[in-house]
């Protein structure tokens, strides 16, 4: 997923830069909520431990589908 800086953090340097964003944070309600929403969003879609367990198994699944290299292939001789 695009975990993104100004969409789903806010970045910053040092201690005041990170004491600033929080400010912003709570000056702007609208833009907090916002930022909220699409990390429940993303958590839903990426991290929800139903979704990974679905691409764990998606990407299991197409591994053993693809032909095994000559290299393994050939050291289980």
């Amino acid at each position: 997923g695009d975990f993104a800086a100004d969409s789903h953090y806010l970045e910053y340097r040092d201690p005041a830069g990170c004491v600033a964003q929080v400010g912003r944070l709570f000056d702007d309600a609208a833009a907090r909520e916002a930022m909220m929403q699409r990390n429940h969003d993303y958590y839903r879609q990426w991290l929800h431990p139903e979704r990974l367990a679905m691409r764990i198994v998606a990407l299991t699944c197409a591994a053993a589908r693809r032909p095994q290299s000559r290299a393994v292939t050939a050291s289980k001789r």
